[in-house]
C-alpha cells in the first residue's frame, strides 16, 4: 500500500513537472511571436 502511494505521488510531481514546462515553453513562443511583429 504504501508503494502504491509513493508511486501515484511521484506520478502527480511528473505531471505537474512537464505542465509547467508545457506552459514555460507556450509562454516562451508567445513571447517570440509578439516580439516578431
Amino acid at each position: 500500500m504504501l508503494v502504491c502511494s509513493f508511486y501515484f505521488y511521484f506520478l502527480f510531481i511528473f505531471v505537474l513537472f512537464l505542465s509547467l514546462n508545457f506552459l514555460d515553453a507556450l509562454s516562451d513562443i508567445i513571447i517570440i511571436r509578439n516580439y516578431n511583429y
